[in-house]
This record gives structure tokens, sequence and C-alpha cells, in this order.
């Protein structure tokens, strides 16, 4: 336990937004960072133990699942460092991080902390038409890893719409884009290995 209590001594000073999660991936910890993170992005109900005693994956989109679990297994039998840049921008903000996941021993918990490598407003005015980006079925479908929007008239096209990540655009669905489940999440089926 004495590590355990090393780590929570400096995350919870830590800017960076960091979790823990036990064996079963429950979250057992949340630090400080992590409710200023949550209640900046406009989800309060994710801060303040919000989320401890839940099932990381809970959180985490089904077709993400997949490559999260190959990450954590691969911490559990290397015991070595994972880490895995991400874009986490909002309406407002362009914002990438790196995520990188711990071995915690010998209890099999893992520190999961997600240091922000840019953090800076947008530089480029978003002159684009919703029309263009939703479905027929009235979905608007953004790239959960670059945020990038998928056209409807293109399919093939994903361009970064910053105004249709503000918590008020209707009929928001998730997915990723090729480049991303490529490159970043080889492990969802169709991307490198």
């Amino acid at each position: 336990m004495n590590q355990l209590n090393r780590i929570l001594e400096v995350i919870r000073v830590s800017s960076n937004v960091s979790y823990i999660v036990d064996a079963q991936k429950q979250i057992t910890f949340c630090n400080p960072a992590w409710d200023t993170f949550a209640i900046e992005n406009e989800a309060p109900e994710l801060a303040n133990d919000g989320v401890i005693g839940t099932n990381l994956f809970q959180w985490i989109p089904p077709f993400l699942q997949t490559s999260y679990e190959a990450m954590f297994l691969e911490v559990e039998k290397t015991g070595q460092l994972r880490d895995l840049s991400y874009n986490c921008s909002s309406s407002t903000v362009f914002r990438t991080f790196q995520m990188l996941i711990y071995p915690i021993e010998p209890m099999n918990w893992f520190l999961v902390t997600n240091v922000k490598l840019i953090d800076r407003p947008h530089q480029m005015e978003d002159r684009s038409n919703l029309r263009e980006y939703t479905d027929r079925n009235g979905l608007i479908t953004v790239c959960s890893n670059c945020r990038c929007a998928q056209r409807a008239d293109k399919p093939s096209q994903w361009t970064f719409v910053r105004h249709l990540l503000a918590k008020d655009v209707p009929n928001v669905s998730h997915g990723l884009c090729p480049t991303c489940n490529l490159y970043f999440w080889p492990r969802n089926g169709d991307g490198l290995s």
C-alpha cells in the first residue's frame, strides 16, 4: 500500500487529469484536475466522485473498448508503461493529450494520467453548414479521436467542425474516421498493428 499512498500524494497535486482503476477496471480515485476538467467541459456529473465505483468501460464508446482493453492487458502482461496521444477539443479550445497507463504493482491496478500537450483557442473561423454533415437519419457522426465530422454528401471526407463539438448540437453520433481507425486504434480490426 505504500506505493499506492505515494501515487495518491503525487496525483492529488498534479495538474494532469488522472485516475486509478483496480484490477476489474473500476474507477477507485480521480484527482482534483479530473474534477476541474469535467466541470469546465460541461460534465459536472463526472466530477466530485461522480464516477467512483463505476467501470471505466462504461465511459468509453463501445467501438474503442477493444483497444482500451488491449492497452490495459499489455500493461498488465509487460509491467511497462503504455501511452497514446489523442485529441479532446471543445467548440472553443483545441486540445491534445497524451494518455499514459502505468501499472500499480503488486495489486494489478493502473494509474491513468492525461498530460495536456496542446491547449489553445481554435485558430480558424468555422464556416461549415450543419446540413453538410447531417445524414438521412438526421445524425452527425463525429470521430471520437480527432473530433472531425463525416460529411453526409461525401462520406469518405472528415473535416474538423468546431461548432459540432458544442453541447447543444443535436443528434451527434460517434465513430472513428478511417485515419484514426487505421493509425491510432489498430486493434479495432482494420488498423495497422
